[in-house]
């Protein structure tokens, strides 16, 4: 019995084809070069037997040894002739659970401040092998973990556990197209959130964003009846008003509900507020096309209105800003300033995903007085086409510079803000060593940056500022929507 040597380091594919491989694991670079599935390793101890010397030369047996048993041998050959079993890969499932859940759940905060994707553990714990939430999870923690590793081997088993999801979800609606629960909806979001990560375009998340709307349809429910129970809640209606933003449609789901609410839930009275800058923005959006409107006359009757309408929400927002706790309000830092910052003092809030939240609330009021601009700016252009100069064109244009300074203002706030959320500073100003950064912040700060690209009273250097930090939540964490969002961003304002 004799040892042969080392045996190819090579994978079975590799050794099959008789190409070089370089033995990584879990999967050889070849093998995620090609994106295919790496078979894996086979480390199997090859035995030789022989019977004789070297060189053919017999000699006599020695005096009292025995032969072998002719069992053992048999029992050997079977041994060095049948097939060698696999040897075990890595699962990375549990790694990429703890990843995704360490980096994209944030629990509830004092005074108010809800979290997101704080029920996911305990349903994910709850949930059956085979549930369209287990599978779900899975796909976008396997696509997260893929871009944290670069590894195309996480990202195909991403593709398989999505698919799984896709096929539970559709088991799920057939068996009770009418029974909502928060662990289907939960999982509808969560590949959404797959889409954002890995999109060549906006369109898969739109289909499962509308899914959600028309089974809110189904069952006639308002968002705004509950959005204070629950972060999911709140999620859903965050996601749902930028789909009818970038979509310009009007979702029932999102219709202000007639019975009565309750207001003194800060997010009930900001979602009453972000609800009635849609409707206007969607309304604008139609008037201030001459082509659609029919008639100077009425388009001019429509303006006005509008304008109306404007002035209330800005009321109501303004009634809002002022009633927010501490949390949700952004503080000037008193410490050393950012070393990007020339004479801008940088702001900061009590939690990096306070500020975040924040931020969206901005976004919305962007494209709020963006529209009301647009207004005023088509009330001149139609009051001077006919020669007519009366009161409320005298007002449209007192309105406009205001406009243009809140337009300029949130623009500010944001780029303030931005290097305290994306870790680079402390709540004191005082730059990191070492950024603090959360993957779901990332995550959530890729419209408002959009936005402050596309916003037309932002600077060169805020849009040159805010597309570098872009690119960098693009290239660092693998977000895709990074890509797609600043020209989404521009035919929301457009």
């Amino acid at each position: 019995m004799v040892f042969p040597g080392s045996l190819s380091s090579g994978c079975n594919r590799c050794r099959k084809r008789k190409i070089k491989c370089d033995g990584r694991r879990p999967a050889c670079r070849r093998c995620e070069l090609y994106r295919t599935t790496c078979p894996g390793y086979e480390r199997p101890l090859v035995v030789r037997f022989h019977a004789g010397l070297r060189g053919g030369v017999s000699r006599d047996p020695v005096v009292g040894a025995s032969s072998q048993p002719h069992h053992l041998i048999r029992r050997l050959s079977l041994l060095v002739n049948s097939n060698p079993t696999r040897q075990p890969q890595p699962s990375f499932e549990e790694e990429s659970i703890m990843y995704f859940m360490h980096e994209h759940c944030v629990q509830p905060g004092p005074d108010a401040v809800r979290g997101h994707l704080d029920f996911l553990q305990d349903m994910y714990q709850a949930s059956n092998h085979d549930s369209c939430l287990r599978q779900a999870t899975l796909a976008t923690a396997y696509m997260s973990l893929s871009r944290h590793y670069k590894s195309s081997t996480l990202y195909l088993t991403a593709r398989l556990h999505y698919g799984a999801a896709l096929r539970a979800i559709n088991r799920d609606l057939s068996a009770s197209p009418k029974a909502l629960k928060d662990e289907m909806l939960a999982s509808i979001m969560i590949l959404g959130m797959m889409e954002d990560i890995d999109c060549e375009g906006p369109k898969a998340k739109t289909i499962h964003m509308r899914g959600i709307s028309k089974l809110y349809d189904v069952i006639g429910h308002r968002l705004l009846s509950n959005i204070g129970e629950s972060s999911l809640n709140s999620w859903i209606f965050s996601e749902l008003q930028v789909l009818s933003f970038t979509g310009h449609n009007d979702l029932d789901c999102l219709a202000i509900p007639n019975a009565n609410l309750n207001t003194s839930n800060a997010t009930v009275r900001t979602g009453i507020v972000v609800t009635r800058i849609n409707q206007f923005s969607r309304l604008a959006k139609h008037i201030t096309v001459p082509e659609e409107v029919g008639g100077r006359d009425h388009q001019r009757d429509q303006l006005l209105s509008a304008m109306r309408q404007a002035i209330d929400i800005q009321l109501e927002a303004a009634q809002v800003a002022g009633s927010l706790l501490s949390p949700w309000r952004p503080q000037e830092t008193t410490g050393k300033r950012h070393a990007n910052a020339e004479s801008s003092p940088l702001f900061n809030y009590t939690s990096r995903w306070a500020a975040c939240v924040d931020s969206l609330f901005d976004v919305a009021l962007i494209l709020f007085f963006s529209r009301f601009l647009s207004c005023c700016r088509a009330l001149l252009q139609l009051d001077s086409s006919i020669g007519q100069s009366a009161p409320e064109t005298r007002l449209a244009e007192t309105w406009m510079p205001l406009a243009e300074a809140q337009l300029r203002r949130l623009a500010q706030v944001l780029c303030a803000t931005m290097p305290y959320m994306m870790g680079e500073v402390d709540e004191q100003g005082t730059p990191l060593t070492e950024p603090q950064q959360k993957a779901v912040v990332m995550y959530h700060l890729v419209w408002p940056l959009a936005i402050v690209i596309a916003n037309p009273q932002s600077t060169s250097q805020q849009v040159e500022d805010c597309q570098a930090r872009l690119n960098w939540i693009r290239d660092r964490h693998g977000i895709k929507l990074a890509s797609a969002a600043p020209d989404l961003a521009k035919d929301m304002m457009a």
